[in-house]
């Protein structure tokens, strides 16, 4: 079965050029469940102004605008503009944009699928499955993020919710033991979105982590042996 990222550039293809902008909105709405006009509502995230290469790009293909006039734009609206503007259609070079824009990774989310890993960020659900072990939530300021157990994980092993290598991994991250929420979080220092190599390299040390519990779990075997 295709993955996400895989169903949304083959649709994304597929569009047509007239109002593309409005299209590739409902399509990650379809594929994805994520409003991004909810997320630019919300105004959630802490990019305070857009790229410049994108403005200029914009700026370029659409003389309406004055670059101040860009930059007061929703991010929903810059998007849309950019994209019937610019008339861009490839399938990576949109999810990138969107990714600059909203700070939402739809390759990475893609990539999240049936990992173990739930996924709270933008105000809504990114990923969420049933046997998630643990979820990763950001705040709607994008500047901290805490890593908690499941229910459905705490119900199982709830006398074994962090192995040592996996404190250890947190903690070597920046991570602290948050007692109030029972989680460990994470807050960018300079008071900006988190950095999103800081994300990666989080987000695939928490699924390594996740991969050995779901073995030792699988062969019956405690998670601190």
């Amino acid at each position: 079965m295709a993955s996400r990222v895989e169903r949304l550039d083959q649709r994304l293809a597929e569009l047509s050029p007239k109002n593309i902008g409005e299209q590739v909105r409902k399509l990650v709405i379809e594929i994805y469940g994520i409003d991004l006009q909810v997320v630019s509502d919300k105004n959630v995230g802490k990019q305070a102004r857009y790229r410049e290469t994108l403005v200029t790009d914009l700026l370029m293909a659409n003389s309406r605008y004055s670059r101040e006039a860009v930059h007061i734009l929703s991010k929903v609206e810059f998007l849309i503009e950019y994209l019937n503007s610019t008339g861009e259609r490839s399938p990576e070079r949109i999810r990138e944009l969107i990714n600059d824009i909203f700070g939402i990774n739809l390759y990475g989310i893609s990539s999240l699928e049936g990992k173990g890993l739930a996924l709270y960020s933008k105000g809504q659900w990114l990923v969420k499955g049933e046997q998630d072990l643990f979820i990763l939530h950001t705040s709607a300021s994008d500047e901290e993020v805490w890593i908690y157990p499941t229910e459905y994980f705490k119900h199982r092993r709830d006398d074994q919710l962090w192995p040592e290598s996996f404190k250890h991994r947190l903690e070597t991250l920046g991570f602290v033991f948050d007692d109030e929420r029972k989680a460990y979080s994470y807050r960018e220092p300079t008071g900006t979105s988190i950095p999103n190599d800081f994300k990666v390299t989080s987000t695939q040390s928490v699924l390594e982590e996740i991969a050995c519990i779901r073995n030792k779990m699988s062969k019956g075997e405690g998670l601190h042996s």
